[in-house]
């Protein structure tokens, strides 16, 4: 009855029989198949009763026996059994085809925004429980005009379960390791990146399969949008998306979307450590998924490695597990050797994996440099207008290094330094920038000019790699406070690039120092107490300033560039650019200007800097002050209290603390009292309160003497020197008047060696001033055994103003 009937269906072949003849006419009607294609009658199905046919009359005749529709295409003849003067009308041939229902082969999968050459290709799935023959199916678009192509004029059978693959190109090839299916060659219509559709249709023009594809739809060029459940709609895009295959797509395999229930694939290959140098001792690491609902209990690795071909096999581990949609990684229990490259290659071993092409993965590792091997060494990030910024390498290692293929970057981007050989030898420096001509070089120096990374004015990062991309040196800098045209330079080969403490501001008088030693490195040691802190304001009025002073005690210049100021955690910058100050001279910084609104002198007053702070983190209760050096040593410090303030001042507010001498321990309270200037304080000036060394080579001298401790800023102070014959554990010193009276225990039981000084303010126990008069000094020395070794006594007097 239907020349296309659905398979399995069951159906009845009718015949209809014309008398062309002159006479009635008696006949039977035969039903053979034709079962070798030949047109020759195998065997007969079907035989009707006698009939009879008036001239020029029809009849219909139906088969009562009924035909079941199959898979494979039927073949029959019909004959006409009687005595007749024409046989050639006699019998016919006829095929019944299989009709299958719609979504029995389904578009699987669809690249239509290849890359890299790779051509469109469809993929078709039989999804059904039969065998089908795609002879005379077309394949066609949706959009404007329509365009079918005939996929096979020819049969061809797609057994239930196996996928096709119609590519437009043979060269499909060339971007799969392994297409496991037939692919077949078609020129059908393009498709459209944005908007398009697929229509698959039999040899009857039935449409089997479709879709539309649009906006909405998952996009991503080199990527095939893979349907994810075969039974489920082909027009519903929640049931489409972008493959995660390594490959960015799976012709002729399941689709890395699809459910499976035991899926094992390998996520990467590692080594460890991670960026390997020549000749070092490597593990490899395994990152296994169980992209499967079902846990595997049972599965093994083989890890493999080569030179060339990963041929030789390192280990095999068995008996692994790993949870439904879990991950893991497993790592070799042995080691290899890196010298120079090598191919590693991993494969699990699962025989119910319903993906097995994502069972296997080939790496290629090539042993590389150490970190370091390569040092930032000088940066121009903030360079003059219509000058070119610039990064400065320098080879530290003792082997000759070619940075062919060596990247440069930021933060946020990298470029390759250069794709030809360069090399650098040893301590040799290397300028990478994006235009020479706004650099003064000499022919010696080494230079490559390259598309350079965007560095920021103010805050970024410098960072080289190798040829690997692995990290070889980096640089994170943030300077607001450095002038245009200045670098910054590196002041340690051996310390971390990644320390800002161990990066300055250049101090060359061009601003940089590019292809030639860093000024930094060039300036001298400095010792500590090469300049020392003299005097603190920790508590100024609201119109006055913080501020700390500095002194050079030294007969020689000091370099103050890149010096700073440390108060707990809190850095602040003397100079960021070089400066000198001169022998037995001050600096000052203070936190703002109103610093010049009290101190009138220091309108023409050169060593100062301001830091246009609030204040310098200085506190009433005490903090911690480090003055540090361009090298980042601590020249001198300071832990200063309040309670070094003169007893006698009720208050305090608006004084400084002033160092009474430079060479006295400056961490001793005794050796700091307040400023007893009418200003509050000298900053720039000499202490109101300073005494110089005398030397005096009597056992116990006393200088000054007499002296006025009248707080008048005038010998206030007096200082008790005595040296001693030996080394001894413990002194005490005691102040009698004239009576005989202890009136001060100025030192008892303070650890001494054989020589020392205490400074004497002239106060009695109870912090009062002394009465005008004539004071002994007892001076006791005691050795480790408690035995008096020595008692020395001298006269100090007390004198004021009348």
């Amino acid at each position: 009855n239907n020349k296309y009937s659905l398979i399995n269906e069951k159906v009845k072949i009718t015949a209809i029989v014309k008398n062309v003849g002159k006479e009635n006419f008696e006949f039977t009607l035969k039903l053979w198949t034709d079962d070798n294609l030949d047109s020759l009658k195998d065997s007969t199905i079907f035989h009707s009763e006698k009939l009879i046919l008036e001239p020029n009359k029809s009849l219909i005749y139906q088969f009562e026996k009924e035909i079941t529709v199959k898979e494979e295409q039927q073949n029959f003849i019909i004959e006409i059994s009687t005595v007749d003067d024409d046989t050639s009308n006699n019998q016919m041939q006829f095929s019944l085809h299989p009709s299958f229902p719609i979504q029995s082969i389904v578009i699987n999968e669809i690249m239509f925004s290849p890359e890299n050459d790779e051509p469109e290709w469809i993929e078709l799935y039989n999804r059904s429980e039969f065998n089908i023959n795609l002879k005379n199916w077309i394949l066609g678009d949706v959009i404007t005009t329509p365009v079918f192509k005939e996929i096979l004029d020819k049969d061809y059978l797609l057994n239930k379960g196996e996928y096709l693959v119609v590519s437009k190109s043979g060269s499909i090839y060339n971007f799969h390791r392994t297409i496991l299916c037939d692919v077949i060659e078609l020129n059908f219509a393009n498709l459209n990146n944005d908007e398009d559709g697929i229509v698959l249709k039999d040899l009857n023009g039935k449409t089997i399969d479709s879709l539309k594809y649009n906006g909405e739809w998952p996009a991503v060029k080199g990527k095939s949008i893979e349907r994810i459940v075969p039974q489920n709609s082909s027009i519903n895009s929640n049931n489409w998306g972008n493959s995660n295959d390594i490959e960015g797509s799976t012709p002729g395999r399941i689709n890395s979307l699809s459910p499976k229930k035991y899926d094992l694939s390998i996520g990467n290959i590692s080594v460890l450590p991670n960026n390997p140098v020549k000749n070092e001792k490597i593990k490899i690491a395994a990152k296994i998924y169980n992209n499967g609902s079902n846990s595997i209990e049972n599965f093994s690795l083989e890890f493999y490695y080569g030179e060339l071909l990963p041929n030789n096999l390192l280990e095999t581990q068995t008996n692994l597990t790993i949870a439904s949609f879990d991950s893991i990684v497993i790592s070799t229990q042995n080691n290899l050797i890196i010298s120079d490259t090598v191919v590693i290659a991993v494969k699990i071993i699962l025989e119910k994996d319903e993906d097995m092409i994502n069972n296997y993965f080939e790496k290629y590792f090539v042993a590389g440099f150490n970190s370091r091997t390569v040092l930032i060494n000088e940066i121009m990030f903030n360079p003059n207008n219509g000058e070119s910024k610039w990064v400065e390498i320098i080879n530290n290692s003792d082997s000759t290094i070619n940075i062919k293929n060596w990247l440069i970057g930021d933060l946020k981007d990298k470029r390759i330094i250069t794709e030809e050989d360069n090399f650098i030898e040893p301590n040799q420096f290397l300028i990478i920038s994006d235009f020479k001509n706004s650099l003064e070089l000499n022919d010696e120096i080494k230079f490559i000019n390259t598309n350079f990374p965007e560095f920021s004015s103010s805050k970024d990062a410098v960072i080289v790699y190798d040829y690997r991309n692995a990290m070889i040196d980096s640089v994170y800098y943030s300077f607001s406070n450095i002038d245009k045209g200045t670098s910054i330079e590196r002041i340690d080969l051996e310390s971390s690039s990644e320390n800002p403490t161990n990066w300055a501001i250049s101090l060359n008088s061009f601003g940089s120092t590019p292809g030639n030693q860093n000024s930094i490195t060039l300036l001298p040691q400095n010792n500590f107490s090469d300049l020392v802190i003299t005097e603190i304001m920790f508590n100024p009025n609201d119109n006055n300033s913080e501020y700390i002073e500095i002194y050079n005690p030294t007969d020689n210049l000091i370099e103050l560039g890149n010096w700073k100021i440390k108060v707990e955690n809190e850095l602040f910058m003397l100079s960021n650019k070089s400066y000198f100050i001169e022998p037995n001279n001050y600096f000052i910084i203070s936190a703002d200007s109103q610093i010049y609104n009290n101190y009138s002198w220091l309108l023409e007053h050169q060593n100062s800097t301001i830091s246009n702070k609030s204040s310098l983190n200085l506190s009433n209760s005490g903090k911690s002050v480090y003055l540090i050096d361009y090298k980042n040593e601590v020249i001198d410090s300071v832990i200063y209290s309040e309670a070094w303030h003169n007893s006698a001042f009720s208050k305090t507010k608006n004084i400084s603390l002033e160092l009474i001498n430079t060479n006295l321990d400056r961490n001793n309270s005794n050796n700091w009292s307040s400023s007893v200037s009418s200003f509050g304080g000298t900053p720039g000036r000499q202490n109101s309160i300073n005494i110089s060394n005398t030397v005096n080579e009597t056992k116990l001298s006393i200088s000054p003497n007499p002296f006025s401790p009248d707080n008048d800023g005038y010998e206030d102070f007096t200082i008790i020197r005595y040296n001693l014959k030996e080394s001894i554990a413990q002194v005490r010193i005691r102040i009698f008047d004239s009576k005989g009276r202890i009136v001060r225990n100025l030192a008892n039981n303070i650890p001494s060696g054989s020589n020392g000084e205490i400074i004497f303010d002239g106060l009695d126990n109870s912090k009062s001033p002394l009465k005008i008069g004539i004071y002994i000094v007892l001076f006791e020395a005691v050795n480790s055994r408690n035995a008096v070794v020595e008692i020395i006594k001298d006269v100090i007097v007390v004198a004021r103003k009348l």
